[in-house]
């Protein structure tokens, strides 16, 4: 049984009121209110009518008045509203019409020419509420449409801009399905390779094996990949001539919606050239730090032997010492060098002792002396404020590495300072540890000064390694001593800053 509609009567004649409900009930769910006031009230309540029937000549508020503040209401702006009124004027009717009345019935009422406006009115409110709700769906609908439009054009737009990066990256990119047989290559991958797309699809990667590799790394790629899980490593492989190259790969599984792995994507770079770089490194290593050691024994320990003749001038006694210390000296820069590179690869046996500073600072300066000599340059010592006198600071750490540390570190700034400046070494003792301050003119250029620690780098020197921060801060790490740097353009200067511990008897 469908829902009655609900139609709301207003009209100051009780009997009026009376005479409508019994007309009207047997139909319809019917609200009676005696005055506007009262109208609104229900319509606060939430009982919003299907149609309302006023009379027009009440007190107060009148039917015209009562209409339009309906029609006010969002809730009921589209409700039909029917006059029922004594008034025959036409004007009065027109203007019914104009306040939003969407029919007009004069009393005394003709019940069934009432039921049969009401019946059309409302079966016309029902259609245009109906096509309001389809033209409310169709408008959602073109947003829905208009918005998925968007999102698929800007959806193509990244697959094109994607499309273009993968087609131009500088790296090797080789799709695979799920069997790993080739689906797609980048046009990078046929430069490096010598491949083209055509030969390769349907291929399997093992076209390019070189068979420089153990089987058991293949069989780990392929295990770890299966898993869902990325494999990344170093591969030897074959161009289409036969040259053999290293490539650094990456490969990682693609899922479907439902979790599934349906192809494999990996990215590789050429990394021949570095490999090339690396052997070349290591040769010169080897060759620095072994084979040049046996050569290096036999001048150091020859001018030994020559320095016993007791015929020599002192001349003669003069240069075979040159000699020997020149060959003593490069014997302890390659055993330096070796400890150094057991440094990087955390090979390097620390043990600290106590060592005395001051004659480690004194040699130094001994050393440095011709080089300051050259630039008129000033070396200052203070220890807490006053002059140095080489008073013993007693610190924990290798008295070799410590040496060759502040040799480096010394050097820095006297190749750094303008002509004519002054390098002030400043000591700085607290209870446990003792503080190196060594400042000197001139900042440090801004495109190092992030990397200053850094292997390699250098800025304006010629002939410049950039090993000489690198190795100082290498061994001050080993020894567990801070090391860092302090640069200003406002003051021109930089310093060094060590904090060494003291040794405690």
């Amino acid at each position: 049984m469908s829902q009655l509609l609900t139609l709301l009567v207003v009209d100051d004649q009780l009997d009026n009121l009376k005479l409508l409900s019994d007309l009207l009930k047997p139909l319809y769910r019917v609200q009676a209110a005696s005055n506007g006031a009262q109208a609104l009230q229900l319509l606060d309540k939430g009982h919003q009518p299907d149609l309302c029937l006023l009379d027009i000549m009440m007190p107060e508020m009148d039917g015209y008045e009562l209409c339009q503040r309906i029609k006010a209401r969002p809730e009921t702006a589209q409700t039909p509203i029917i006059f029922l009124t004594a008034k025959t004027e036409t004007e009065a009717e027109t203007y019914g019409f104009q306040v939003g009345a969407v029919d007009y019935v004069t009393k005394p009422i003709n019940p069934p020419l009432l039921l049969a406006r009401i019946a059309t009115q409302l079966t016309l409110a029902t259609q245009a509420r109906t096509l309001r709700h389809e033209r409310d769906e169709m408008q959602a609908l073109a947003t829905r449409l208009q918005h998925e439009i968007a999102e698929r054009e800007r959806a193509e737009a990244q697959l094109r801009i994607l499309a273009k990066a993968v087609e131009q990256a500088p790296s090797s990119i080789v799709v695979t399905n799920a069997e790993g047989n080739i689906v797609y290559v980048n046009p990078y991958f046929s430069k490096v390779t010598g491949y083209s797309a055509e030969e390769v699809i349907g291929q399997n990667p093992r076209v390019l094996k070189s068979g420089e590799q153990d089987a058991t790394v293949y069989q780990q790629l392929w295990d770890t990949i299966k898993r869902g899980e990325i494999w990344q490593g170093e591969l030897v492989n074959q161009t289409k001539q036969g040259t053999l190259y290293w490539e650094s790969v990456a490969i990682a599984p693609i899922r479907n919606d439902q979790d599934s792995i349906t192809h494999y994507v990996a990215i590789k770079e050429d990394i021949s050239n570095s490999k090339e770089l690396e052997r070349v490194k290591g040769d010169v290593e080897r060759i620095m730090r072994h084979d040049l050691k046996s050569p290096l024994n036999a001048i150091i320990t020859f001018p030994e032997l020559l320095l016993m003749d007791d015929n020599l001038t002192a001349e003669q006694i003069e240069a075979i010492t040159l000699i020997r210390d020149s060959g003593q000296k490069m014997h302890d820069m390659i055993n330096l060098s070796l400890d150094l590179f057991k440094m990087e690869t955390k090979q390097y046996q620390y043990e600290a002792h106590s060592i005395n500073l001051s004659p480690l600072l004194k040699q130094i300066s001994q050393l440095t002396a011709a080089q300051c000599d050259c630039k008129a340059l000033q070396m200052l010592f203070t220890l807490d404020g006053h002059p140095f006198a080489g008073t013993a600071l007693m610190v924990r750490g290798d008295a070799r590495l410590l040496f060759s540390m502040l040799s480096n570190l010394f050097a820095n700034a006297i190749e750094a300072s303008p002509p004519s400046a002054s390098i002030h070494c400043e000591l700085i003792t607290t209870d446990a540890e003792l503080t190196l301050a060594l400042r000197n003119q001139g900042a440090v250029p801004e495109a190092i000064r992030s990397h200053f620690f850094e292997k390699y780098r250098t800025h304006g020197k010629k002939g410049g390694t950039g090993l000489g921060t690198y190795s100082a801060k290498l061994m001050a790490d080993t020894m567990g001593m801070d090391l860092r740097m302090e640069t200003s353009d406002a003051d021109n200067s930089t310093c060094i800053w060590l904090t060494l511990p003291l040794a405690h008897y």
